[in-house]
């Protein structure tokens, strides 16, 4: 005998479309490839169905959050006697506790910052990258002197980024974008003049205290030593040097081979380098032997300089330096003088050399300050110069024609067939093949569309 299952129309005599809260039209599966068998789909019709089903998620993920928060204001949770909302949802329908308090968490970024969930009511971003930019959003608006435009421009940048990076590098954007408004806050009155001063005092503190390099060592029972440690950004690419070092494997073969694991090369390394240091002569000292030679490029503006301005420093190993230590560095440090946005000409090499050239590399690093890939935050220090036109075709080695890659996006753009160009901002941007998007759509990394915080 036949067996048919009935699906009801109404919810208590109410269309179930209306008290769900949804209509027919809210879900984007068409029965083309929704009653179709995978197999017999094409490929293009699977990745519009995935993309159609990652739309349809998020649609009845921003209608969940809303239902959420409002079962939270009505105190739904009184109709069972449960402890909680969370404690609601799994006793009424069978959740678990992770999901009730990822859902809980989800309704309530999303109910703080409505211009989010708009966006993800219209299936623009994820649910993941709705928490990602709600949380930004909200560490934006506690930020002293922030302005509605700030908040505005800070939400219109980081769901142009979702359509680019996963939640994770989303949240690295969201980080920067935070970090960026906070060093550059605005000025409209002199009592806001005075908060700006106590809050670049404390922040002058906070990266004083960044900056100073710690050991801990603890002496063990058998005679052994342990610690920990940890270096300012100034010195952390010395440790980067002298890993390079210590991770090179001595030449050998057979019984000769060198078998030692990577930690044991290292810690080999470290005694035998405290013992040169002990055991060095004057002489050998002065003449610099087993030195790690490093160079850390500090991009700043002459004003910063003069004014002993803190965060305003850039480092080529990321992150930013204070006014003391940007003085300290002034004082040793071979300074080179830039004028961004002059002429170029006199760097340009042209055809006549292939590599491009120090005083080449220095602009880029200005430039574009790491890898120039969306989400990426390779220093510049890890990157090549990539050429946007090939050599191999006829490119010249230019500024215009360059641009910093890291070596895994590097290899990415060549096999993937990404192309690099310079967008009207000056700065570069990558064009996908038509295999990633038919459109080919721009895409540019975050860092060079900041948005400034606006004086009065």
């Amino acid at each position: 005998m036949d067996s048919e299952i009935c699906c009801p129309t109404t919810v208590s005599g109410v269309p179930k479309e209306v008290a769900l809260g949804y209509d027919s039209n809210m879900c984007s599966i068409t029965k083309k490839s929704g009653q179709v068998p995978g197999w017999q789909l094409s490929d293009d019709a699977i990745e519009h169905a995935l993309a159609d089903l990652d739309g349809d998620e998020a649609r009845l993920a921003a209608r969940r959050a809303e239902l959420l928060a409002e079962a939270e204001l009505r105190s739904l949770k009184d109709r069972t006697k449960a402890s909680s909302t969370a404690r609601w949802l799994r006793d009424r329908y069978h959740w678990s506790t992770q999901r009730a308090a990822t859902c809980l968490k989800q309704a309530e970024a999303l109910r703080a910052q409505p211009c989010v969930h708009r966006v993800l009511a219209a299936g623009q971003i994820t649910t993941e990258q709705a928490v990602v930019i709600a949380d930004t959003l909200d560490q934006v608006a506690q930020l002293p002197q922030v302005r509605e435009v700030d908040l505005a421009d800070a939400a219109a940048l980081l769901v142009d980024q979702a359509g680019l990076l996963c939640p994770h590098d989303l949240q690295v954007v969201g980080r920067e974008l935070v970090e960026h408004l906070t060093r550059t806050p605005s000025v409209d009155t002199s009592a806001d003049a005075d908060a700006v001063a106590r809050e670049a005092e404390a922040a002058e503190t906070a990266a004083q205290r960044a900056e100073q390099n710690r050991l801990t060592v603890k002496r063990l029972p058998d005679g052994s030593v342990s610690g920990r440690f940890r270096l300012c950004p100034v010195d952390a690419p010395i440790l980067t040097g002298w890993l390079t070092r210590a991770d090179t494997k001595h030449p050998g073969d057979d019984e000769f081979a060198d078998d030692r694991d990577r930690e044991q090369r290292r810690g080999d390394h470290l005694a035998t380098t405290l013992r040169d240091a002990l055991t060095a002569t004057p002489e050998q000292r002065a003449a610099g032997a087993k030195s790690v030679q490093v160079k850390v490029v500090v991009t700043t503006s002459l004003e910063a300089l003069q004014q002993r301005l803190t965060g305003v420093a850039l480092l080529s190993t990321r992150g930013t330096v204070s006014a003391a230590e940007l003085r300290r560095l002034a004082c040793d440090a071979g300074v080179l003088p830039a004028v961004l946005g002059g002429d170029p000409a006199a760097l340009d090499l042209g055809r006549t050399r292939r590599d491009f050239s120090p005083a080449q590399i220095k602009v880029l690093t200005i430039r574009d300050r790491g890898c120039i890939a969306p989400g990426c935050d390779r220093p510049p220090a890890e990157c090549h110069a990539h050429h946007q036109w090939e050599w191999d075709l006829g490119g010249p080695t230019d500024l215009a024609n360059g641009a910093l890659l890291c070596a895994f996006h590097h290899l990415q753009i060549h096999r993937q067939g990404w192309a690099v160009t310079l967008a009207a901002n000056g700065y570069p941007q990558l064009l996908p093949p038509p295999t990633i998007d038919p459109l080919q759509r721009p895409r540019q990394h975050h860092r060079f569309s900041l948005p400034e915080r606006r004086t009065a």
